[in-house]
Formats: C-alpha cells, structure tokens, sequence
C-alpha cells in the first residue's frame, strides 16, 4: 500500500487567510467604508473628535481635528480576526490584493 500524501502544513498567516470574512477580504483589498458613527468637542485641545465605522467591516476610527479641521490623529479599533496573527510579516495591499484574485478567480 502506498503512504498517504500528507497535506502541506498551512502557516498561521495561511491559516488565517483562508478563514477571513469576505468583508474582511474586501475592507483589506478595497479599503474600508467608513460611516459617520459619533463625535463632539474635544475637552483636551481646543478642537473635535470624530468616530467613524466601517459599514462592511465594524473597523472603529477616531479621528482628533484641531479647530482649523487638520486631523491631527487617527486610532483604530479592528473586529476580532481582521489584524494579521501576531509574529507574522505584515502583508502589503498588493500582495493581500493578488492573494485574493487568486484565490477568488485563479480556481
């Protein structure tokens, strides 16, 4: 009897890849739809904030504006699983972008 092929062992970031969301994938590849979600006047700096949420995703940004309208930061608070596992390589757009064509249209 012939041994069985063994599958190649996925890596964390393989794993993770192949179990993303489709508006995970979408939001990584296409960037994020962000929506008006709270805001008001910053009590720490003569200025405002402003929370915006990802209307495909649930990405929370919050942006600092100072009183001419600069925004002077941006923080961000991801959904659970949208970030690459910790230790892995950070992945550019484009080749999180190639992944998703071939994995989407290369079958």
């Amino acid at each position: 009897m012939a041994p069985r092929k063994r599958a190649p062992a996925r890596t964390p970031l393989e794993a993770w890849f192949d179990d993303l969301p489709d508006a995970f994938t979408d939001c990584r590849d296409l960037g994020h739809l962000w929506r008006p979600h709270d805001g008001g006047r910053a009590t720490k700096w003569s200025g405002w904030f402003r929370v915006l949420l990802c209307s495909r995703c649930n990405t929370e940004r919050t942006q600092e504006i100072d009183g001419y309208g600069h925004v002077m930061a941006n923080r961000y608070r991801y959904a659970s699983g949208y970030q690459t596992p910790k230790g892995s390589d950070p992945v550019s757009r484009d080749t999180f972008r190639l992944s998703v064509i071939t994995r989407d249209f290369g079958k």
